[in-house]
């Protein structure tokens, strides 16, 4: 029988996922950050583009070219949400977020001056402000998103997902900072024709954003069940497909069709 190992997991107990103890859900975490983010890589802009307006013309006439300046703002703010550079990698892979928010801030740098050559022909003085403000803007993101991935690896443990790995005596799964359980090889078609059980299952999967299910292939129609019931992401692996190499699947006419070469 294959073992599941899982680095610094957490188990849980089958009699805990049974009865209906349902585990604390990760999205209003993850939204709680993205807003923050948000917030700050606006705030950010508007402040800086504004300090840069004010040293550019001094600050009773700094509205103007300021004004002109944080045009940038609601193009970056469309352009980073379909980047994207709010996402679950950004929150704890600090160099997929700089790359992302680099990305970013360049399409907007530029957009921004292709726009401004027609509403303000004469941009000359504010070429050497304005890129000093965009250098100063990235530092300062790249310092909010360096704050975030520290807290997000001291306080949540490098976790913002919330992943579970159910081992029914399936091929050996290696997954960091998931959650684990082990459970009888009669407890899938036990749980699959109890509806009670099944519905204190989905109560708890639907707090998991991914579920990876080990089992043998008698079990795996069982499975298939609690897994469609639960309305996750549901995962199986298959030693069979893997030794086959597949690289795709797909369907046509009811019909499922492996892509081999």
């Amino acid at each position: 029988m294959g073992r599941v190992h899982v680095e610094r997991q957490v188990t849980i107990r089958t009699d805990d996922l049974d009865v209906g103890t349902k585990l604390l859900s990760m999205v209003s975490r993850r939204v709680r950050l993205y807003i923050i983010t948000f917030v700050a890589d606006l705030v950010l802009l508007t402040g800086i583009f504004q300090l840069a307006g004010q040293i550019q013309v001094g600050t009773s006439a700094a509205g103007s070219e300021a004004g002109f300046m944080q045009t940038m703002v609601p193009i970056f703010a469309i352009i980073a949400i379909y980047n994207p550079v709010y996402s679950i990698r950004g929150l704890i892979e600090f160099r997929y977020a700089a790359t992302r928010l680099l990305f970013a801030l360049l399409v907007s740098a530029f957009l921004f001056i292709f726009l401004l050559f027609y509403l303000k022909p004469d941009i000359g003085p504010l070429r050497g402000e304005y890129s000093l403000a965009v250098m100063a803007v990235f530092l300062s993101m790249l310092g909010v998103r360096g704050i975030i991935a520290l807290y997000v690896a001291k306080m949540l443990g490098g976790r913002v997902q919330n992943r579970l790995v159910i081992d029914d005596g399936g091929p050996e799964i290696v997954l960091e900072k998931a959650f684990r359980i082990e459970v009888d090889p009669d407890f899938a078609i036990q749980a699959s024709s109890d509806p009670e059980r099944l519905d204190a299952l989905g109560r708890n999967m639907r707090s998991m954003d991914r579920v990876i299910v080990s089992c043998p292939n008698g079990r795996r129609a069982a499975w298939t069940k609690i897994l469609r019931a639960a309305g996750v992401e549901g995962e199986i692996p298959s030693e069979t497909l893997n030794e086959l190499g597949i690289l795709d699947l797909v369907r046509e006419n009811n019909m499922a069709f492996l892509v081999v070469s």
